[in-house]
C-alpha cells in the first residue's frame, strides 16, 4: 500500500484543501462512516497533535513605513530563531559548522523577544514589536502536502476479502453523506485503485482473447457446436480452484485471477484433445459415432492428460506449501488456484467431455468431417 499511496495502509483516503481544521473535521467524519461499513473497522485517522508555537505577524502598514518587508523580517527572524550558518571550525582532522542563533531565554520569551531590534532598508534599527505582532499560540505538529496542496488521509485496512466492494461503499456513503466545501477535494488511493484498475485490464482484455478463442476454434473445428463445448467446460473445471482457494486463502486477488486463466487454458486444451481425437477416430479409422468410440479414444488420451496435470502439479507443490515464506506472496495463490483446478479440470474433463459429446456432437462431428476441419488430421 505505501508504495501504490505514500501510506503504509491498503487503503488511503487523502483529503485536500486549504485549511487544516477543516481538513481534520472532514477527515473525522470519513473515518467514522468508514468504521460503520463491515470491514473497514479499522480506519484511522492522521496523527497529528497541537503544538506551542511563537507565532510572529507582520503589521503590515507599520512595517511598510519603516522600510521593512514581510519577506526581509521573515528570513532574519528565521534566522535568530532557528539559527544561520557563519563560519567552520576544525579540530583536528574534524569540522563543525558554526551556527548563530538567539539564546533559548529570547526564543521563549514573547516579551523580551519584542524588544528585539530588527534592520531597516535604510539602515536602521526599529524594536521588533514596532512591525510585528508577538503571541504564544497553538498548531499542528506536522502539515503534509502533496502536488503542492495541504492533505489530511484516512488510513484503512480492510478486513473483508472483497476490498473493491467495501470502498465502493464507502465512496457512496461519503457522496451522500459530507458536504465539502468549495476547493476541498477526496482522492481514494492504495491497493484498492490498484485492484480495480487491474480488474478492469482483465477484463477487457478476458473480453478481447475469448473472441479470438471463439474464431480461432470455429477455423479449426469448424462447428460452433465444438467451440460452446469447449467454452462451457471451463467453468466446470474451475471449480476446484474455486474450492481450494476458499478453504486455503478465502480471498480472492489479482494473483487468483491470473491462476483462473491458467485452468481456464489447461481445461480448455485438454478438451479440444479429446474431441480432436474422436473426429481423427471417426475419420481416419473407420471408427462410428459409438459409445465405444468415445471409450477407446478417452483411454488413448487419458495418458497424456494425466502427466500434464501430474506434472503440473509436483512443480506447483514448494509453491502451495510456502503460504508463509517471505517472497512468496503472489506465486502461492496462483499456485494454490492451478493445483485445484488441475484436480477438477482433469477429473471432470475426463467424465464431462465425453458425455456431452456423445449427447450433442454427433451432427456437428459429421460437420466437421465432412468439410475436412483441421481437427479431424
Amino acid at each position: 500500500g505505501h508504495m501504490l499511496s505514500g501510506v503504509s495502509a491498503k487503503v488511503a483516503v487523502k483529503i485536500y484543501g486549504p485549511d487544516l481544521e477543516e481538513l481534520r473535521s472532514l477527515g473525522t467524519k470519513v473515518a467514522e462512516i468508514a468504521r460503520t461499513i463491515p470491514g473497514l473497522e479499522e480506519a484511522r485517522t492522521e496523527q497529528q497533535a497541537s503544538v506551542p508555537q511563537l507565532r510572529i505577524e507582520p503589521k503590515i502598514e507599520r512595517a511598510a513605513a519603516y522600510g521593512v518587508t514581510p519577506a526581509s523580517l521573515t528570513n532574519e527572524m528565521a534566522g535568530l530563531m532557528g539559527g544561520e550558518y557563519v563560519a567552520e571550525m576544525y579540530e583536528g582532522v574534524r569540522v563543525y559548522d558554526l551556527v548563530v542563533r538567539l539564546p533559548n531565554s529570547w526564543r521563549e520569551n514573547p516579551e523580551r523577544l519584542s524588544t528585539l531590534y530588527v534592520d531597516t532598508k535604510a539602515g536602521q534599527l526599529v524594536p521588533l514589536d514596532s512591525v510585528a505582532n508577538l503571541r504564544m499560540a497553538k498548531g499542528p505538529n506536522t502539515i503534509k502536502r502533496e502536488n503542492l496542496r495541504r492533505r489530511f488521509v484516512v488510513a484503512i485496512n480492510p478486513t473483508v476479502p472483497d476490498l473493491v466492494s467495501a470502498v465502493d461503499e464507502l465512496k457512496r456513503r461519503v457522496a451522500e453523506e459530507v458536504d465539502l466545501p468549495e476547493g476541498y477535494t477526496i482522492a481514494y488511493e492504495g491497493e484498492y485503485l490498484a485492484q480495480k484498475e487491474a480488474s478492469r485490464v482483465i477484463a477487457v482484455m478476458s473480453a478481447i482473447i475469448l473472441v479470438v478463442v471463439i474464431f480461432l476454434l470455429h477455423s479449426f473445428f469448424k462447428s460452433f457446436n465444438f467451440v460452446f463445448l469447449v467454452l462451457t467446460i471451463i467453468p466446470v473445471s474451475l471449480i476446484g480452484g474455486v474450492l481450494y482457494t476458499q478453504m486455503s486463502l478465502d480471498n480472492v486477488s489479482i494473483a487468483t485471477l491470473v491462476g483462473f486463466i491458467a485452468v481456464g487454458g489447461i481445461a480448455a486444451r485438454n478438451n479440444i484433445m479429446l474431441i480432436s481425437h474422436y473426429l481423427h477416430l471417426m475419420k481416419h479409422e473407420g471408427e462410428g459415432f459409438t459409445p465405444e468410440m468415445i471409450m477407446r479414444g478417452t483411454e488413448e488420451r487419458l495418458v497424456p492428460i494425466l502427466m500434464t496435470a501430474i506434472s503440473a502439479g509436483l512443480a506447483l507443490m514448494p509453491l502451495v506449501l510456502a503460504a508463509e515464506e517471505p517472497g512468496k506472496e503472489i506465486l502461492n495463490p496462483v499456485a494454490i488456484v492451478i493445483v485445484g483446478g488441475l484436480v477438477s479440470s482433469t477429473l471432470l474433463g475426463l467424465a464431462v467431455t465425453p458425455a456431452l459429446f456423445y449427447r450433442f456432437g454427433r451432427k456437428a462431428a459429421k460437420k466437421a468431417i465432412s468439410q475436412n476441419a483441421g481437427a479431424c488430421a
